[in-house]
């Protein structure tokens, strides 16, 4: 699944690929965690870096399971991508199968929001941009 999108960044001289999880649940709220331990506090989503050999879709299910104890459901659309320096961070629109694991998570702070919810939130500009073509293909 999106291996394309793999081979495209190895053509563009990307050294290290990211992919992060903008999960959303049946009220079609979003999450957004903070890691504990960070030493400033930015929200984002469930991120992981593509390991060798590994599939998006297997780096999507680490990175849900990892940071919020949630299993991973269906990968619902592909968000799109930003680059910083040489690493490229994809996004996608995806649905967890146990929304209510999050619970048993100690290591984050998360906050399940509306969209325009998540956009006063201290996030990156550009995890704010993926906001915004979320909104907007929320709005198709």
């Amino acid at each position: 699944m999106y291996t394309n999108l793999i081979d495209e960044a190895k053509k563009e001289g990307i050294e290290k690929v990211h992919v992060a999880a903008l999960v959303r649940n049946a009220k079609n709220q979003i999450l957004l965690i903070e890691k504990v331990l960070q030493a400033k506090p930015i929200y984002e989503f469930p991120t992981a870096d593509l390991k060798e050999g590994e599939t998006i879709q297997q780096a999507l299910q680490r990175a849900v399971l990892e940071e919020t104890a949630m299993e991973l459901g269906e990968v619902k659309a592909y968000l799109g991508h930003y680059d910083v320096g040489q690493d490229r961070y994809y996004h996608f629109v995806t649905e967890v199968k146990d929304p209510c694991s999050i619970e048993q998570n100690t290591k984050i702070a998360y906050a399940w929001l509306e969209t325009q919810e998540a956009v006063g939130y201290p996030i990156t500009d550009d995890l704010r941009e993926m906001l915004d073509v979320y909104a907007k293909m929320q709005q198709t």
